[in-house]
């Protein structure tokens, strides 16, 4: 195994990194392979910067971006 994979194989840097992703290209990455496909799916965070989840009532309202640009 290389350098990336054992870090894409690592779960919690994986999901740092899908953090840092922008919104649309997020949603896109769902399907770029099994394991990121999963990561997406079980992560709480990376479900409530896709607005799949509900995010914490503390957390200041924010406007969808990618429903924003289409209307």
């Amino acid at each position: 195994m290389t350098a990336s994979d054992d870090v894409f194989a690592t779960f919690e840097l994986l999901e740092a990194i899908l953090l840092s992703v922008p919104h649309l290209d997020l949603l896109i990455s769902v399907a770029v392979s099994r394991t990121w496909h999963q990561a997406i799916l079980s992560s709480t965070p990376l479900q409530q910067r896709l607005f799949f989840a509900p995010a914490p009532a503390d957390t200041p309202w924010m406007q969808n971006p990618i429903l924003a640009a289409k209307f």
